[in-house]
């Protein structure tokens, strides 16, 4: 599938985040919790992980993503939180290694920006902006993402919360402050640290 391509006209993710999901989740909960959350999603799904049919450049449906949280959750028994920390984890991991020493020489509002410049390299609808940033806070803004709920709302706010600790924010306080529900499409966060 190209670069940022739909299924059928609907939003797609890449397949290097949901690859990086499975990890995230795979490292929070282990794999007696994944096995029981690849049988709570359709075969489809479930045999593209199984059979390690996913890969990083190629787009997805949406939906994938979102039937993975809905399962993990069932599984875990936790709630919308358990997204959040996946978010969170899943980008800890991506910028641990060799990519962690770029990391020191980047400030927290700065990281930020180059976020928004990514997020079209993983949604194919969308748009991530930063409203302001400076040193000890950050105003953020998504428009036009279709097809999010509020698992993918939470996921997100946990790779900016460990993208903004990962480059020394301190004390960090990050929530959305408009939209990050189900059926939005648009949303705002804020975050403030030391």
């Amino acid at each position: 599938m190209a670069e940022g391509a739909s299924v059928g006209g609907g939003p797609t993710y890449k397949g290097a985040g949901l690859r990086s999901w499975l990890a995230a989740f795979t490292q929070l909960h282990g794999q007696e919790a994944v096995r029981t959350t690849l049988a709570l999603v359709e075969p489809e799904l479930r045999e593209a992980f199984v059979f390690q049919r996913i890969t990083a450049s190629g787009w997805y449906p949406l939906g994938w993503s979102r039937a993975l949280h809905a399962a993990a959750q069932r599984a875990t028994g936790k709630g919308p939180a358990l997204a959040r920390a996946i978010g969170k984890e899943a980008m800890r991991l991506d910028l641990s290694g060799i990519y962690r020493v770029f990391l020191i020489v980047v400030s927290p509002q700065a990281i930020i920006g180059k976020s928004a410049r990514l997020f079209s390299s993983f949604y194919s609808h969308g748009s991530m902006s930063v409203v302001e940033a400076r040193s000890g806070m950050t105003h953020v803004k998504w428009e036009g993402c279709h097809g999010f709920d509020q698992n993918i709302w939470q996921d997100l706010l946990g790779s900016c919360e460990a993208s903004l600790e990962l480059c020394g924010a301190k004390d960090l306080r990050i929530r959305y402050v408009e939209g990050g529900r189900d059926g939005d499409v648009d949303a705002q966060a804020q975050a403030f640290w030391r």
